[in-house]
Formats: structure tokens, sequence, C-alpha cells
């Protein structure tokens, strides 16, 4: 591998790059072959998250309470800061 992969800044404005340019997909198969990139782009990546409905639409489907065509939040979650 190239020695100027190894430099963060350019791991990080090169995944940057690849999210803002839509490809997100292959900023992760990036992330999933080179390890050097795995941090930056899982960082990039949880930057540009929106909410976190995606995040906790990835518990079991057993887990929710589901009314009215809305997901509720999930019955064996706890969250005190509620």
């Amino acid at each position: 591998m190239y020695a100027c992969l190894n430099v963060d800044e350019i791991t990080r404005r090169i995944a940057s790059e690849l999210v803002a340019s839509g490809g997100k997909a292959t900023a992760v198969a990036l992330a999933c072959c080179c390890k050097s990139f795995e941090d930056p782009v899982l960082d990039t990546l949880w930057e540009t998250q929106g909410q976190l409905l995606w995040l906790l639409r990835s518990f079991p489907g057993d887990v929710w309470n589901k009314g009215g065509g809305t997901v509720s939040v999930p019955t064996m979650c706890v969250f005190p800061f509620l």
C-alpha cells in the first residue's frame, strides 16, 4: 500500500469525498477491505447520519411495538434519560 494512505488526513478526505458523492456503498466496501479506511469511513458515515431511526430498525422485529403504522420505542430497551 502507498505510504500516503497511512496519513489520517488523507484517508479521512477520501472517505468524506466518497460519502459526499453518494458512494456510501463504495466507502463501506473500502472500509471492509482496507483497515486504514475503517475508522475514517465509519466516522464520516456517523457524521452524515440524519436520524437514528435506521439504527433502531436494526433491532430484531419482535422487540418493537408496532402501532398505527409507526414504530415506537422498543419494549426491551430502557432509556433512563427519557
